[in-house]
């Protein structure tokens, strides 16, 4: 299974903590799995972003709460073994000439970190991640070696 794949995430923007409450709720309570979430307020109120198993039915279930909600495409990296790799893969990213405007990490359970990149590119954005050996490695959740490959051969990756 690749460790790399174009997704969509869903944005919920709340303006009070009932509805905030709501998002939580139908989140953890929906039978979809929920890969990655992040959570953030800005001006406007508090936004949530998230990425479902299945965005159908997360979005009719959220939209039917009355959350505004829009969606955008992503690239999801994960499941990884460890946390700490996006920004070394945003850089690699933004190495080979691909805008990434922004990212973020999920923790689902211990060893189990995903990774959504927002990019200007998608579809290279997965074949560049895919290239990282040192990424395949951490997608096993096995380490090979007593001792992790250094970050620098993310560095030695080119496109």
């Amino acid at each position: 299974m690749p460790i790399t794949r174009q997704k969509t995430e869903i944005t919920v923007r709340t303006t009070n903590p009932a509805e905030k409450s709501a998002v939580a709720l139908i989140t953890r309570y929906l039978d979809v799995d929920i890969l990655a979430m992040r959570s953030y307020g800005d001006r406007e109120g508090d936004v949530t972003l998230l990425i479902s198993s299945d965005v159908p039915k997360t979005l009719r279930a959220l939209q039917a709460s009355g959350l505004r909600c829009k969606t955008n495409p992503v690239v999801l990296v994960g499941p990884l073994a460890r946390p700490g790799l996006a920004a070394p893969i945003g850089s690699q990213l933004v190495a080979v000439g691909i805008e990434v405007q922004y990212s973020y990490s999920s923790q689902k359970q211990p060893r189990q970190h995903y990774l959504v990149f927002r990019t200007a590119s998608d579809e290279r954005a997965c074949r560049v991640i895919e290239d990282i050996p040192f990424l395949r490695n951490q997608a096993t959740g096995e380490t090979r070696r007593r001792h992790p490959q250094p970050m620098t051969e993310l560095s030695a990756h080119t496109a």
